[in-house]
């Protein structure tokens, strides 16, 4: 699935997001930095408006939104932009890691999505009337289908709507932490936090 979460910890926000090359050159612009073992960017929290306008500008995320599965067909060949990915919607289809050498990262109904060129410059191409489904924000389908931005493609079938769930994962520490600053720490409330713990011992994450 090609869900995007944001998670806020004490002072920075940890993203998970599509591999999009224009994205990842933002967030470096945002300094943001790469959290390996998470595999996730993470930006400072006063930086929230501008990731949240970079998500939509590449994704056309919107929180709360729900998600779409699709069925499309490129109506002519299709060349990738950059040398290794071929993208649509914001989101990866194909990686070539050579001439001879492609990893497809959608289901292919019909045709061929593969790699192209010479060995030293290859690309990835998607063939003519070839046929692909996937999973992408509801409003982006809207987007495109508003501003016709992807003329090579046809959006043949909405194969189904699904509601995202919101993760509940936060720094407890630092909600805690919060609380203390804002005087809100009483003796009620942590026994209400201490109760919360106990029985979600399996679904509470501390980040350090």
């Amino acid at each position: 699935m090609n869900k995007i979460k944001l998670i806020k910890l004490k002072t920075t926000i940890e993203v998970h997001a599509p591999y999009s090359e224009k994205f990842i050159d933002d967030l470096k612009q945002m300094r943001a930095s790469w959290v390996k073992e998470k595999r996730a960017w993470r930006v400072r929290e006063d930086l929230e408006d501008i990731l949240r306008e970079k998500l939509f500008e590449h994704f056309s995320y919107v929180e709360g939104d729900n998600m779409v599965s699709v069925r499309c067909e490129f109506l002519d060949d299709c060349d990738s932009e950059t040398r290794e990915n071929l993208n649509v919607f914001g989101y990866e289809l194909a990686t070539a890691k050579g001439r001879d050498y492609c990893t497809v990262k959608v289901p292919v109904l019909k045709g061929s999505i593969h790699s192209k060129g010479s060995v030293k410059n290859y690309y990835v191409r998607a063939d003519e009337g070839t046929q692909f489904t996937i999973e992408v924000y509801k409003r982006a389908l809207e987007r495109i289908q508003e501003t016709g931005v992807l003329k090579v493609i046809k959006v043949k079938e909405i194969i189904e709507e699904k509601k995202v769930v919101e993760e509940k994962e936060f720094d407890i520490v630092a909600e805690i932490l919060k609380l203390k600053k804002e005087g809100k720490l009483t003796d009620e409330v942590k026994s209400q936090i201490i109760d919360i713990v106990s029985e979600n011992t399996d679904k509470v994450k501390i980040n350090k």
